[in-house]
């Protein structure tokens, strides 16, 4: 059903340059967008990596807020740090996830 949605949607758009995408981490979505969309840039919603967290983790995901937030790299290193001291269950976690795929929102030209 996805490959086929994707499929449709190249029909609609065609080629582009450089195609973002944004999904959850299911890996066959980001495996048939790759298929279908071979230079696309692809993305990991931080509003679903919250809700994993506080699925799994059973706690509130304020210091992830801020991670993602952070501009400065001094900044997201202070939060990285402050999230390894408190919950290390959760940086691990998050240590698995690529930090350059979190995406809040994508940019578009």
């Amino acid at each position: 059903m996805v490959l086929q949605f994707l499929e449709k949607l190249h029909e609609c758009i065609g080629d582009m340059e450089c195609p973002k995408t944004v999904t959850d981490r299911a890996p066959t979505i980001v495996v048939r967008i790759q298929n279908v969309f071979e230079n696309a840039q692809h993305g990991l919603c931080c509003f679903h990596i919250i809700g994993n967290i506080v699925h799994t983790f059973e706690k509130k995901a304020i210091l992830f807020r801020k991670l993602v937030r952070a501009y400065k790299t001094t900044e997201f290193e202070f939060y990285w740090g402050r999230l390894r001291n408190i919950r290390d269950d959760v940086a691990t976690y998050l240590s698995q996830i690529p930090h350059e795929k979190w995406t809040m929102r994508i940019a578009l030209p």
